[in-house]
Protein backbone atom coordinates (compact mmCIF):
# COMPACT_ATOMS: atom_id res chain seq x y z
CA UNK A 1 0.00 0.00 0.00
CA UNK A 2 1.66 3.38 -1.04
CA UNK A 3 2.68 5.86 2.21
CA UNK A 4 1.94 9.81 1.85
CA UNK A 5 4.91 11.34 3.20
CA UNK A 6 5.42 15.48 3.94
CA UNK A 7 8.48 17.04 3.35
CA UNK A 8 8.27 18.79 6.20
CA UNK A 9 11.89 17.70 7.02
CA UNK A 10 13.25 18.39 3.86
CA UNK A 11 15.88 21.79 4.25
CA UNK A 12 17.56 23.14 1.10
CA UNK A 13 19.11 26.20 1.31
CA UNK A 14 18.42 29.73 -0.19
CA UNK A 15 20.70 32.21 -1.99
CA UNK A 16 21.67 33.69 1.26
CA UNK A 17 22.73 30.22 2.64
CA UNK A 18 20.25 30.00 4.97
CA UNK A 19 18.37 26.93 5.59
CA UNK A 20 14.26 27.08 4.15
CA UNK A 21 11.73 24.16 3.93
CA UNK A 22 9.38 25.24 0.43
CA UNK A 23 8.04 21.85 0.16
CA UNK A 24 7.03 21.42 3.61
CA UNK A 25 3.24 21.35 2.33
CA UNK A 26 4.23 19.04 -0.07
CA UNK A 27 4.20 14.90 -0.31
CA UNK A 28 4.80 11.79 -1.88
CA UNK A 29 3.26 8.42 -2.06
CA UNK A 30 6.01 6.10 -2.31
CA UNK A 31 5.39 2.23 -3.16
CA UNK A 32 7.51 0.53 -0.50
CA UNK A 33 8.57 -3.03 -2.50
CA UNK A 34 11.85 -4.30 -0.69
CA UNK A 35 13.65 -4.59 -4.15
CA UNK A 36 17.63 -5.43 -4.73
CA UNK A 37 17.82 -2.61 -7.22
CA UNK A 38 17.24 0.03 -4.31
CA UNK A 39 20.00 -1.48 -1.99
CA UNK A 40 22.22 -1.59 -4.70
CA UNK A 41 21.32 2.28 -5.70
CA UNK A 42 21.66 3.25 -1.73
CA UNK A 43 25.05 1.58 -1.93
CA UNK A 44 26.37 3.16 -4.90
CA UNK A 45 25.25 6.44 -3.44
CA UNK A 46 27.59 6.07 -0.06
CA UNK A 47 29.94 4.99 -1.64
CA UNK A 48 30.15 8.09 -4.04
CA UNK A 49 29.73 9.85 -0.86
CA UNK A 50 32.95 8.71 1.15
CA UNK A 51 36.09 11.79 0.96
CA UNK A 52 38.12 10.63 -1.90
CA UNK A 53 38.59 10.75 -5.40
CA UNK A 54 35.13 11.19 -6.73
CA UNK A 55 34.40 10.05 -10.66
CA UNK A 56 31.68 11.77 -12.18
CA UNK A 57 30.99 8.99 -14.53
CA UNK A 58 30.06 7.13 -11.33
CA UNK A 59 27.93 9.88 -9.75
CA UNK A 60 26.56 10.38 -12.92
CA UNK A 61 25.61 6.85 -13.51
CA UNK A 62 24.27 6.38 -9.76
CA UNK A 63 22.09 9.19 -10.28
CA UNK A 64 20.94 7.64 -13.38
CA UNK A 65 20.24 4.66 -11.53
CA UNK A 66 18.84 6.48 -8.47
CA UNK A 67 15.61 8.66 -11.14
CA UNK A 68 14.93 5.31 -12.45
CA UNK A 69 14.17 3.93 -9.33
CA UNK A 70 12.26 6.43 -7.99
CA UNK A 71 10.05 6.79 -11.42
CA UNK A 72 8.87 3.04 -10.23
CA UNK A 73 8.33 4.24 -6.74
CA UNK A 74 6.59 6.97 -6.57
CA UNK A 75 2.95 6.17 -7.15
CA UNK A 76 1.60 10.38 -6.87
CA UNK A 77 3.55 13.58 -5.78
CA UNK A 78 2.20 17.29 -5.68
CA UNK A 79 5.80 18.48 -5.70
CA UNK A 80 6.24 21.74 -8.09
CA UNK A 81 8.73 23.77 -9.59
CA UNK A 82 10.13 26.08 -6.92
CA UNK A 83 10.75 28.88 -9.18
CA UNK A 84 7.83 28.31 -11.51
CA UNK A 85 4.98 26.90 -9.47
CA UNK A 86 4.26 24.60 -12.08
CA UNK A 87 3.68 20.57 -11.14
CA UNK A 88 6.66 18.56 -11.74
CA UNK A 89 5.78 14.91 -13.73
CA UNK A 90 7.47 12.66 -11.79
CA UNK A 91 7.40 10.12 -14.84
CA UNK A 92 9.12 12.32 -17.19
CA UNK A 93 11.40 14.75 -16.93
CA UNK A 94 10.13 15.86 -13.24
CA UNK A 95 12.91 13.92 -11.16
CA UNK A 96 15.20 15.88 -13.25
CA UNK A 97 14.57 19.21 -11.91
CA UNK A 98 15.17 18.14 -8.29
CA UNK A 99 18.25 18.63 -6.53
CA UNK A 100 20.62 16.46 -5.18
CA UNK A 101 19.07 16.68 -1.66
CA UNK A 102 15.67 16.57 -2.85
CA UNK A 103 17.18 12.85 -4.48
CA UNK A 104 18.29 12.05 -1.65
CA UNK A 105 15.13 12.98 0.82
CA UNK A 106 13.64 10.70 -1.67
CA UNK A 107 15.55 7.96 -1.34
CA UNK A 108 16.01 8.06 2.27
CA UNK A 109 12.21 8.65 2.71
CA UNK A 110 11.93 4.93 0.47
CA UNK A 111 14.58 3.13 2.60
CA UNK A 112 12.72 4.45 5.91
CA UNK A 113 9.15 3.52 4.53
CA UNK A 114 10.57 -0.10 3.36
CA UNK A 115 11.49 -0.82 7.16
CA UNK A 116 8.30 0.19 8.34
CA UNK A 117 5.93 -0.25 5.47
CA UNK A 118 2.27 0.48 7.28
CA UNK A 119 3.01 3.60 9.71
CA UNK A 120 1.66 6.85 8.29
CA UNK A 121 3.54 9.61 8.19
CA UNK A 122 2.57 12.52 9.34
CA UNK A 123 2.94 16.30 8.02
Amino acid sequence: MPQRIYATDLTLLDEDGNETTPRAQQWVELRPRVRLSIMRTAAKLLRIAEPGETDFGQVAEAFEELISLLRRQIVEWNWTDLDTGEPLDARGDGLWELTQEELMWLLNQLMAALQVPNEPVSP
